[in-house]
């Protein structure tokens, strides 16, 4: 089955009704899972989008996989 990005978070964020969700997805020619981290932020219009293939299987992981990142762009 094939989904567009933006319809499989627009149903994530539907069916979860949170801030952040996540999902192991497959891409073509890419071997094994990798997984989508989404969250709401405020003054942003869409949801970050984070990739990584780091195994990210519930909701805390999800939450860690985010700080990760905000850490890392919040700078020195």
């Amino acid at each position: 089955m094939h989904i567009i990005l933006p319809e499989l978070l627009e149903h994530l964020f539907a069916d979860s009704g949170d801030w952040l969700v996540y999902r192991r997805v497959y891409l073509p020619k890419v071997e094994g899972p990798l997984y989508v981290v989404a969250y709401q932020s405020k003054g942003y219009d869409e949801p970050v989008i984070l990739l990584t293939d780091m195994v990210v299987e519930n909701k805390n992981l999800a939450l860690q996989m985010r700080n990760r990142y905000a850490r890392g762009c919040a700078g020195p």
